[in-house]
């Protein structure tokens, strides 16, 4: 995907593979996250909080609700399952307050349901 400069009319590409012309779309997911020429970061940031409240609801009844599991294992499948999801690519990501502020508010809130706070 080549980016074009704003307010600039964009102009299909043409690609044949095998004699078969490609299709023109306007958004793609590629490796898990949603790409397309108006993607923008609270986009982005959005679709990673989702993907992570959905693997933090899956696992909630067998490690957040259980109580015979003591909080250090709790701790260790909340960092390598919710948060490698909620931070899968954002090694590119520019984020700014509003995302940051976003992203801290989601890890905080998980940190008091796990911890029976709320």
């Amino acid at each position: 995907m080549h980016p074009r400069p704003p307010n600039t009319t964009n102009i299909a590409a043409h690609i044949n593979v095998n004699g078969a012309q490609l299709k023109s779309v306007d958004t793609f997911s590629y490796l898990g996250s949603n790409l397309s020429r108006s993607t923008k970061i609270d986009d982005e940031v959005t679709h990673r909080i989702t993907k992570a409240r959905q693997a933090f609801g899956c696992i909630q009844n067998i490690a957040w609700n259980r109580h015979g599991l003591h909080l250090n294992p709790k701790f260790k499948m909340f960092n390598a399952v919710i948060i490698s999801t909620l931070l899968y690519g954002a090694d590119t990501w520019t984020i700014y307050q509003k995302q940051a502020h976003n992203l801290n508010h989601f890890h905080l809130s998980c940190l008091r349901s796990i911890l029976k706070l709320r």
